[in-house]
């Protein structure tokens, strides 16, 4: 159980959404300019950390237009002050995009031949840790475009912090980066873009973002996973779960419907809506679920909160 959940996590502190581009550069998706914030010091960053999570909590912005306004917020951070931000207790708000944002910069503009020093500034926190190695992997395909070297990068890590990495550059992938290509456009479907690479299976979690961007829909159903390989098919559940959630402002409803009544996908959504601090959206879910699943369902939503908690 306890490997689940790590995979969870390795699989779902996504960066980005998978209808928008993983780049930062373009203007704000809810019209609100960033242009504003001076960011001369770690003040004026917390400042804006703290405005972003009062716009998300207030309803002025989604919980993706949040997300994706923190990124480039950590990104311009980084271009600051380096990775001294990255330690910011704030950057936790808006799923962690600021964290993400500062990492994936940090990929483009440092030494990339000695990774497992980079996450140093956020060790002995372990969600900051995996937002950090999760965003190297973004960084990672947004520096070299290219999946197999981005993978060689993230395989000089150790096994687990490989996974994470590994995870962030299939997103990347998947998204098209910054260049917006995408690198699995040439492939019939995600699945058969997966096995020809290590880590298909964080590969496969992340598969519901290319099935997303080819439908130009926010809503996949955790029926498409029924075509991958069998040994993959429970990381596909976990993905098309925990992407609902994201997508659609953890919003019960629509989660359901994307999960199709399938235990895993829900179990997913109900970790992610903890990690993301979402718990009580978390709840009206694990409520509306049948018996058997709701059992499931709040263990996953107390455990993903539990390390939201803790970061």
């Amino acid at each position: 159980m306890r490997l689940f959940f790590l995979c969870v996590i390795v699989a779902f502190l996504v960066a980005s959404g998978a209808l928008v581009s993983a780049d930062s550069s373009g203007p704000d998706p809810d019209g609100n300019s960033l242009d504003r914030y001076a960011l001369a010091t770690s003040d004026d960053v917390a400042r804006a950390l703290s405005e972003l999570d009062n716009q998300y909590a207030s309803g002025k912005r989604s919980s993706q237009a949040c997300h994706l306004a923190a990124h480039r917020l950590g990104q311009r951070a980084f271009e600051l002050s380096g990775l001294s931000l990255a330690i910011l207790r704030q950057a936790h708000v808006c799923r962690s995009g600021f964290i993400h944002g500062v990492f994936e910069r940090a990929m483009t503009r440092l030494d990339a031949s000695n990774l497992s020093s980079l996450c140093s500034s956020v060790s002995g926190r372990p969600a900051f840790m995996l937002n950090c190695l999760h965003g190297m992997g973004h960084g990672l395909y947004s520096r070299f475009e290219d999946v197999n070297r981005s993978l060689v990068s993230c395989s000089t890590l150790g096994p687990f912090d490989a996974k994470v990495c590994a995870g962030g550059v299939f997103m990347d992938a998947f998204l098209g980066g910054h260049s917006e290509r995408f690198a699995d456009a040439s492939a019939p479907n995600p699945f058969s873009f997966c096995q020809g690479f290590p880590f298909a299976e964080e590969c496969f979690r992340y598969s519901a973002v290319s099935f997303s961007r080819r439908s130009a829909s926010a809503t996949v159903s955790a029926r498409v996973c029924l075509d991958a390989p069998v040994r993959f098919q429970e990381a596909c559940f976990q993905g098309v779960g925990v992407f609902s959630a994201k997508w659609n402002d953890f919003d019960s409803s629509p989660i359901r419907t994307s999960c199709a009544r399938d235990p895993t996908c829900i179990e997913g959504a109900a970790f992610e809506s903890g990690f993301s601090g979402e718990p009580i959206k978390g709840a009206f879910l694990c409520l509306s679920t049948e018996l058997v699943e709701s059992v499931s369902c709040w263990t996953h939503l107390a455990s993903g909160y539990g390390y939201f908690l803790s970061g």
